[in-house]
């Protein structure tokens, strides 16, 4: 498996898959519970629509908020 070796992806690459896989997470999360979401990419107003909606994120899942898609 690619992923696994040392030299398989790219570091920009891996962050790009990483951050949309965090993205449509929260987008999952913010349909599940029936709440319309802009289309955007930005993790923070994601995560910020499912703290207004008395939402929240587990621990280990804010770690994960410093990705961000390149402009």
């Amino acid at each position: 498996m690619a992923m696994a070796e040392e030299q398989g992806f790219s570091e920009e690459v891996f962050g790009f898959h990483t951050q949309q896989a965090v993205e449509k997470s929260l987008k999952g999360w913010l349909s599940d519970h029936d709440i319309v979401y802009p289309r955007r990419h930005t993790l923070h107003t994601l995560t910020q629509q499912l703290a207004e909606n008395g939402c929240e994120l587990p621990t280990g899942f804010h770690a994960l908020l410093c990705l961000r898609t390149r402009k």
